[in-house]
This record gives structure tokens, sequence and C-alpha cells, in this order.
């Protein structure tokens, strides 16, 4: 992890101060009854949960400003990459691609052979242009996440997408 070239950016583990930064982020682009959004709602205490863990990333501008977050999370045997965000005044610079490999480079660390993530179309983009493959859902997430979304079901906007994972 380190600076994305030519931006200014930094790509680091999250730290405790930065929890209510990313709740914010995460809570901006939750998916909401009307259908808007792209990430699965989390409460700020399971992001403090995850930031002290070691999972969440962070994306921050010279002086600090959190411009990006993702998370990696297991379960089940299962690898996630989750709650990829960037501010669009950031987005198409590569930040995206960056998070996303830093999620995948600890899943790869914690000895898991392949990561996945769910993603709508815009995102989708993203995650295959970084190697990751479209696959059935998971139903270890479908058990996990899914029965809480609000557009969860037919609803449903999003696609799994996988990366087999160099050991």
């Amino acid at each position: 992890m380190g600076t994305t070239e030519g931006i200014g950016v930094e790509i680091g583990r999250a730290q405790a101060g930065e929890v209510d930064a990313i709740a914010s982020l995460v809570r901006e682009h939750a998916f909401a009854d009307d259908g808007g959004g792209a990430l699965i709602p989390l409460s700020r205490a399971e992001i403090a949960q995850l930031v002290a863990a070691g999972p969440f990333v962070a994306a921050r501008e010279e002086g600090g400003r959190l411009v990006g977050c993702a998370s990696h999370v297991e379960y089940d045997g299962v690898a996630e990459v989750r709650s990829l965000v960037v501010l669009p005044g950031h987005r198409s610079r590569g930040l995206a691609a960056r998070l996303i490999d830093a999620c995948t480079e600890m899943a790869a660390s914690r000895g898991y052979a392949q990561a996945f993530a769910l993603v709508n179309a815009d995102a989708q983009r993203v995650f295959e242009r970084v190697g990751f493959t479209p696959e059935e859902k998971p139903p270890e997430k479908l058990a996990r996440d899914c029965a809480r979304c609000p557009l969860q079901g037919d609803r449903c906007k999003e696609s799994a997408v996988v990366l087999r994972l160099s050991r």
C-alpha cells in the first residue's frame, strides 16, 4: 500500500480516528428502500469493529482527508471485498483499483485462494479491470448480508465477481 502516483493519495489501513468519516461515506452510499445506493448498510459499531480488526483500508489525500475506502471481510471460508467507495471528485483516477488491490492482497496474505464481491454494473467494470470475473452469488453472502438489504430478492441490482488469488 502506498501513494497513488500523480494524484497525492495514499492507500493504507484505516485508523480508529477515521471511523466517523468512513461511517459517513458508507451511509451516504448504502442501499435505500427507494432503490438508491450501492452498499450493504453498516452501522458505526460494525465499521469500528472492522477498523479495529484491520481489514478496512482508506484512501487519503495529502493532509489526511478521507476520499475513499474499502474493506476485506472473511467468513465461512470466504473472502469478500466490500464497502468500496471513492468520492466523485476522485473517481477515474485508479483509486478504486488500488483499494481493491489492497483488500485482495490482505486476503491472499491470509491464505485465501479467491476473493469475491457483489457489485453493480458500474463497479463490475472496475473489478473486471483488476481481474475479477463474473460468478454465481455465494450462498454464504446471501445468508449473511443480503437478508438485511432493503433491495433483497427481485429488487437486487448486484452480481457476483471473483478473483483467483496467487499464493
